[in-house]
């Protein structure tokens, strides 16, 4: 691309014709403007997926409020009704609409605002890069994955919160900095950031599940947000990121990685799906 076109892309997009937040970088050895191809982040179309599944986990966190908790709505945590129709229930597998509505439902505010920020901040960028369809592929896996899985490793479980498709996007954010590490800057620390934000939660889950004695009363109403569907949506994530997100500029080694993905994605939800007929 010459250098024209270059400086004609980049004032398109200073004056906010062409995409917003793009960043552009002087290349040290000619002196020309770069254009990080996996760092333009579009406003057309929007980001609806993303604003719009957090919109919908607050409102039914604030209609839980409103009378359909098993308890007083200022105890910590707020135990939903494990009757609600939305809740996962290991015994309830036959109504499919509960491997993914789940997400509906947080046990507190603190629970609801950690899922939103994480959300909103590696969601967004992903979604206004790669597209909605694709977001909103990678985050169901993560759902999906994450309530097919639980079931295999855990009995009787009821599974509540967003945290699957979290960690699916924090997942798949690892898989775009893999794909696209020419094509973006700091993508090492972009990885690092994820690590941390992953590792934090799952230092504070592990505390509330084994220490934290204010929740007893959760611990007794076997309602979980385990550690075990956050890995699982990680893994899905982190495949079907592989499998779906755009790859800016392809290797050899790219259709090798997809394929990998592809064989290791199917294989796992073939065995999940099967046990949960045919033994869960």
């Amino acid at each position: 691309m010459g250098a024209p076109k270059l400086l004609d892309e980049l004032s398109k997009a200073e004056s906010g014709q062409a995409t917003v937040g793009a960043r552009y970088r002087i290349k040290e050895e000619d002196g020309s403007r770069r254009v990080y191809q996996a760092e333009q982040c579009s406003c057309v179309p929007p980001p609806v997926f993303i604003l719009g599944i957090t919109l919908l986990e607050i409102l039914f966190f604030v209609y839980s409020l409103s009378g359909s908790c098993d308890r007083d709505r200022n105890a910590i945590p707020i135990i939903p009704n494990r009757d609600s129709i939305v809740v996962y229930r290991s015994d309830k597998k036959r109504e499919l609409w509960r491997f993914v509505c789940y997400v509906l439902v947080h046990e507190g505010w603190m629970h609801l605002f950690f899922n939103m920020v994480v959300q909103l901040l590696i969601g967004l960028p992903l979604e206004m890069i790669h597209g909605s369809v694709r977001v909103c592929i990678v985050y169901t896996a993560g759902v999906v994955g994450a309530s097919l899985g639980t079931t295999i490793f855990l009995q009787n479980v009821v599974l509540i919160g967003a945290s699957g498709g979290v960690y699916a996007l924090l997942a798949a954010h690892v898989a775009d900095v893999i794909l696209n590490y020419s094509e973006m800057e700091l993508g090492f620390l972009k990885i690092i950031a994820a690590i941390i934000i992953a590792s934090t939660d799952t230092v504070a889950l592990l505390w509330n599940q084994y220490f934290d004695v204010r929740r007893s009363d959760l611990k007794s109403s076997s309602f979980s947000q385990t550690y075990i569907a956050h890995l699982i949506g990680a893994v899905s994530g982190l495949t079907m990121g592989f499998i779906v997100l755009k790859n800016f500029q392809p290797s050899p080694h790219s259709k090798v990685v997809w394929w990998l993905a592809v064989v290791s994605y199917v294989s796992s939800m073939l065995f999940a799906i099967w046990w949960n007929v045919d033994l869960g």
